[in-house]
């Protein structure tokens, strides 16, 4: 069996999505079957099966995952003590059922379309760290397999609470995982797939969310909220920032958030109207105004001068155009019309078999 598996993951490599990843599960468990085996051995293969059937309800598509390769009537077959089956075919299965399954852990860590952690480089070097076969393994000897495959998902409360409504709306709701999804569910979808990029990477203290002019200053377990006032030629100025891998900090001066990242300043926004600008500084600042300022200031002061405050803060900036209060979808404006896009590819984007 072991030499048989190793043929089948050479031979489909380029129809999976993890290859390597695949390979490097089955060498760390000795080449052996990880879902299929006789029907009176207790295993995870049907949990398996029963969590793909509805990756909907975790904002993802169904078709992503072999929907064509991996039947309940082939896992009865491979699992039949009577029926007389060769080991190619048990073979196969398997490694449909883990590339599958390595796929949707990925895709709940960092996104199925992260631009930052292709599942290609995913493959190769680990991304981020995360690693998906070890879960997998773990997973496979544990009595909560769902919730130790699941437990890839972002932690941020903004995510789990969009996750429930999902799991609501395509659930309990409709009974039925498979159902178009419509525009509120698409919003929640995409919106879960930006929180997995955001997940991913470096943390930072201070989030500005574009869309509904809000930053989020994380302090010990919880969050504090401030409302923004952005002109149109800061929101401008913001597009050229959104998704940069330029570093971006915060200050907080007079009264005003300010923006600072180099050299994008520099090339994007000296000449933008409506954007002031201190005088002398060597990186040209973007001002945003906030309210409740000194707040703002008192929470992230590390300096203080005489009517000047000062704060070098890591910032990350978000596109979230929806999220949930008191159990309803609250949508923003798609101010740059980034959703279109995102909605097509996530729903109409399936992996081509070579």
């Amino acid at each position: 069996m072991a030499a048989v598996i190793d043929l089948q993951i050479k031979k489909h490599q380029k129809e999976l999505y993890y290859p390597l990843s695949v390979m490097r599960f089955y060498n760390s468990n000795g080449n052996k079957l990880a879902w299929i085996a006789p029907d009176t051995v207790k295993n995870h293969a049907t949990d398996a099966m029963l969590l793909l059937d509805c990756v909907l309800q975790y904002g993802l598509n169904h078709a992503n995952y072999h929907p064509g390769k991996l039947l309940y009537d082939e896992l009865r077959l491979l699992r039949s003590s009577t029926a007389s089956v060769s080991d190619e075919r048990k073979a196969v299965f398997d490694i449909w059922l883990t590339d599958a399954m390595l796929a949707f852990e990925n895709n709940l860590h960092y996104g199925r379309f992260n631009p930052n952690y292709p599942a290609g480089k995913i493959d190769v070097d680990g991304g981020d760290g995360f690693n998906s076969t070890a879960m997998l393994k773990a997973a496979l000897i544990s009595e909560e397999f769902t919730t130790a495959i699941t437990s890839a998902q972002p932690k941020s409360k903004i995510y789990l609470d969009l996750k429930r409504q999902m799991y609501l709306e395509t659930g309990l709701y409709t009974n039925d995982c498979y159902e178009f999804p419509q525009k509120g569910i698409q919003n929640m979808a995409i919106n879960m797939e930006r929180l997995r990029w955001y997940s991913v990477g470096e943390k930072t203290p201070v989030e500005i969310n574009i869309p509904s002019h809000i930053l989020t200053a994380h302090v010990q377990d919880s969050d504090i909220y401030f409302n923004l006032k952005m002109t149109k030629a800061t929101l401008i100025a913001l597009e050229k920032l959104l998704g940069s891998s330029a570093p971006i900090t915060l200050s907080v001066l007079r009264g005003q958030v300010i923006l600072y990242s180099l050299p994008l300043i520099n090339d994007h926004l000296k000449d933008l109207s409506g954007i002031s600008l201190i005088g002398g500084a060597k990186d040209l600042p973007l001002h945003i105004s906030v309210l409740k300022s000194k707040k703002l200031a008192k929470l992230l002061s590390r300096r203080d001068f005489p009517q000047i405050i000062v704060n070098d803060i890591p910032l990350k900036l978000t596109y979230i155009t929806g999220e949930i209060k008191g159990g309803v979808l609250i949508s923003y404006n798609d101010i740059y019309g980034l959703d279109r896009d995102l909605t097509q590819t996530l729903y109409q984007t399936v992996k081509k078999i070579k």
